[in-house]
């Protein structure tokens, strides 16, 4: 038979924190103010496009606090490449496909996989240019402090993916 004895001091104090941060926590958290900063919101279509056209300037712009008069302009310059932003998307979409079918679906054929290959990086390195078109864009619209920050963020990432091993 087990006997009971006085409960150990430790483990009682380790089961009543439990009990309290499991019931405290959820309401703690929803209560947490919540990113105020407005947004770059722009129709473009799909969920998730603005970022990837953007790429680190995305959370570098959020981070420089820009003004309305900034966030208007930058919402205008994205608004401007709207359909070339779109356009782009959708042959990305149109290059990947036949190439996934090549590499994992169709009977192997190292001609055929290197043909889509380059169709499909062609249609990044056009992607890279309207990112790097826009990116110019949207700087000329900050200060010259702002434009500062932002390069020196979009170097820490730079250095930071190439120190993980991951290409920018």
């Amino acid at each position: 038979m087990f006997r009971i004895h006085a409960l150990n001091p430790t483990i009682l104090c380790a089961a009543l924190t439990v009990a309290v941060v499991s019931v405290a926590t959820p309401p703690l958290l929803r209560a947490q103010p919540q990113d105020t900063a407005p947004g770059l919101e722009i129709p473009l279509g799909r969920p998730g496009l603005l970022q990837r056209v953007l790429g680190p300037l995305f959370p570098i712009l959020r981070r420089l606090q820009v003004t309305p008069d900034e966030r208007q302009q930058i919402q205008q310059i994205l608004q401007g490449h709207r359909d070339e932003i779109r356009a782009l998307e959708q042959r990305l979409i149109e290059a990947r496909r036949p190439l996934f079918a090549a590499v994992y679906v169709e009977p192997f054929d190292e001609g055929t996989i290197r043909d889509r290959s380059a169709t499909a990086a062609a249609v990044a390195a056009d992607a890279a240019v309207l990112r790097a078109t826009v990116r110019t864009e949207i700087l000329a619209v900050l200060t010259p402090d702002q434009q500062t920050r932002a390069m020196v963020l979009l170097k820490r990432f730079e250095l930071r993916h190439r120190a993980d091993g991951d290409a920018p």
